[in-house]
């Protein structure tokens, strides 16, 4: 009925890059200011994190706008983006602090913009033929002397301050590039558009990948796997479980049907982590996992055949499941009120 297609569209990949790479500059801006002013060690990984979350936000965004769907182009836009912006966001700091050792300037990033940037641009013109060469020097230089401290004995320098930036930039990229490569749904290309999930009330045990892969290549069928994973009433089971979805345009069904990833933001009464900076990322929840193309004579079908191997069966949608279930929780195990960001 519909075939997926993994688009990467060049024009799509173009305007990622361009809005990555300006955002980035913005919010390294900010981010250089905000240490700055607040130079409270606590609070810049704060900042630092914001900066990640905010760069996942600008990725995650364009490719559902621009309706990319292939991982490995956007990958590499995203890394060279983020190249780009960590060399932008270092000069920033390189020029401010250049200009406080060397001339004597006081300089504030939000109130002396215009010398902050102009010592900005020397950074980036000083040698462009050796810029490696530049920014390695500049880093050892900074790492020699220090530009803050905890205490009155001095400023951090050497292995601990490395240590401290090494922690700094796996804090402003990692969420990015594990947003680079996150899917975002199933594109049906031939209607150019997403596909909107039709969810059940099903819940089951992690599929494996080598299940995943056994069941793309048909030597296990779908039903009977999800069967052997069902959680059922009375089941212990925390942790991540996975949701089965039917896939439609609009109203009209398509020969899809896909698996979905639920992760809680509290287990067991603890705070799971992962999935909170995936709510705040704007992460969907439950998140694509894989789909499975079924034909239209089995999707025609696939309700009654479900309820036979599995049992009663309700056809939820995703957009009910909202913070006004959230008293109802208790009624329905297998969605809690706390996964109300989908």
């Amino acid at each position: 009925m519909y075939e997926a297609e993994k688009k990467g569209n060049i024009g799509g990949l173009i305007l990622l890059f361009a809005v990555l790479t300006a955002v980035g500059f913005l919010l390294s801006y900010v981010y250089i200011g905000l240490n700055d002013v607040v130079p409270y060690i606590y609070l810049n990984g704060l900042f630092a994190l914001f900066f990640g979350v905010g760069l996942s936000l600008i990725i995650r965004g364009m490719k559902k706008a621009c309706k990319i769907t292939s991982k490995i182009p956007v990958f590499i836009v995203v890394l060279v983006c983020l190249l780009i912006v960590n060399y932008l966001r270092w000069n920033m700091f390189f020029g401010m602090w250049y200009a406080r050792y060397l001339l004597d300037w006081d300089i504030n990033p939000f109130l002396n913009m215009r010398d902050f940037f102009e010592t900005f641009s020397w950074t980036l013109t000083l040698n462009p033929i050796n810029i490696v060469g530049d920014f390695i020097s500049d880093l050892r230089f900074f790492n020699y002397w220090g530009t803050w401290g905890l205490s009155e004995s001095g400023n951090i320098t050497g292995i601990p301050l490395a240590f401290i930036w090494i922690c700094e930039l796996l804090v402003i990229n990692v969420l990015p590039i594990v947003t680079a490569l996150s899917a975002v749904g199933f594109f049906l290309h031939e209607k150019n558009a997403w596909a909107t999930p039709v969810f059940n009330d099903y819940s089951f045990r992690p599929i494996s990948k080598d299940a995943l892969e056994r069941i793309e290549i048909g030597t296990e069928d779908l039903l009977d796997v999800l069967a052997a994973a069902q959680i059922k009433q009375g089941d212990a089971h925390t942790g991540d479980y996975h949701v089965l979805a039917v896939l439609n345009y609009g109203e009209e069904k398509t020969d899809y049907a896909a698996l979905y990833n639920v992760n809680p933001a509290q287990e067991d009464g603890k705070t799971n982590w992962a999935q909170t900076i995936r709510n705040v990322t704007g992460g969907e929840n439950p998140r694509f996992i894989k789909e499975f193309k079924l034909g239209p004579e089995r999707m025609a079908g696939l309700e009654a055949e479900l309820e036979r191997k599995l049992g009663p069966l309700e056809i939820v949608p995703i957009e009910a499941f909202t913070e006004e279930d959230e008293d109802e929780g208790e009624e329905d195990d297998d969605f809690d009120g706390d996964e109300d960001d989908l």
